[in-house]
């Protein structure tokens, strides 16, 4: 709560003296991690991330928040799609994070230049959209799709796969402007 406060710092301090006594606690080598984060020390918080994922995985519990982060870090920081694509599969098909996971994925395979891998990830995607049944539970999955739809279109010039993917997100979002407009011109 520190960090998402702005005391980076003072959460580092309280996380380091909690890793005195606990050096293999997967939640405060996190949190010291986010608080270094925080204070712009990247490098050494990506590699307290990892380590909390290794501890986690260790005992068999790695939230679905932990991997995704590590993930962000690896792609955006350190430029390693590869990794970062590693990281997101592993985020567990009942997490609520699933979706994003699907849509990173999604989004940096096709940085990759796997286009075919980026397609099969949107289709999961919103595969996984539709048997939620839950609207409501997923406020961006409906931008997620509408970026898979532009993608099959643009790389791929796939209208057939761009339009199922603006249907499901004008299931989940009917009156949003944006995603009826591109599917009127998609179908």
């Amino acid at each position: 709560q520190l960090v998402a406060r702005g005391s980076a710092r003072a959460s580092g301090q309280l996380f380091e003296r909690a890793l005195r006594y606990l050096p293999a606690d997967p939640d405060a080598t996190y949190g010291l991690g986010r608080a270094l984060l925080g204070q712009g020390r990247t490098e050494r918080a990506l590699a307290l991330l990892a380590r909390a994922v290794e501890l986690g995985e260790a005992q068999a519990i790695v939230p679905a928040a932990e991997l995704l982060e590590l993930a962000r870090l690896l792609a955006e920081h350190c430029g390693d799609h590869p990794q970062a694509i590693a990281r997101v599969a592993q985020v567990p098909a009942t997490s609520e994070r699933r979706y994003e996971a699907l849509a990173l994925e999604g989004r940096w395979r096709a940085a990759l230049g796997d286009l075919r891998g980026a397609s099969l990830a949107f289709a999961r995607l919103r595969d996984a959209c539709e048997l939620s049944g839950r609207g409501a539970a997923l406020p961006q999955a409906a931008s997620w799709l509408t970026e898979a739809a532009q993608f099959e279109d643009k790389s791929l010039g796939d209208l057939a796969a761009a339009e199922r993917h603006l249907a499901s997100a004008l299931r989940l979002s009917p009156r949003n402007p944006r995603v009826r407009r591109l599917y009127r011109r998609a179908a």
